[in-house]
This record gives C-alpha cells, sequence and structure tokens, in this order.
C-alpha cells in the first residue's frame, strides 16, 4: 500500500499530532476515571444484618 502512494517508509515518522491525540485522551481518561470513583463512593451498600457474612444468597437457617 504504502508503495503505491510512493511514500518512502524510511523517511516516514511520527508526528505531533498522534502525540498530541494520546495526551488529549489520557488526560480525559483521569477524569473520567476520578469521576467513577465520586459516583462509586456515593453508592449505599446495605449492611448484612443476619450476622453469617453471607449476603442475600445464603439460604437462611430456619
Amino acid at each position: 500500500m504504502i508503495v503505491l502512494l510512493g511514500i518512502d517508509p524510511n523517511l516516514v515518522r511520527p508526528g505531533w499530532t498522534p502525540l498530541l491525540i494520546i495526551v488529549v485522551l489520557g488526560i480525559a481518561l483521569f477524569f473520567l476515571g476520578r469521576s467513577m470513583l465520586k459516583q462509586f463512593r456515593k453508592i449505599d451498600v446495605p449492611a448484612d444484618h443476619t450476622g453469617e457474612g453471607g449476603g442475600a444468597t445464603s439460604p437462611k437457617p430456619r
């Protein structure tokens, strides 16, 4: 494909555009992760009052 376009593969180098894209994606990922952690902290997990530690999936004794 490169030969068809007439581009010498020895002269092709990465530019500033891919670096800028990676940096912007990293910054967006950082803020999305921080927002996700804030949302996880808002979740109220009900406490297990049975004392067995099994939660709702374990059978209750009769």
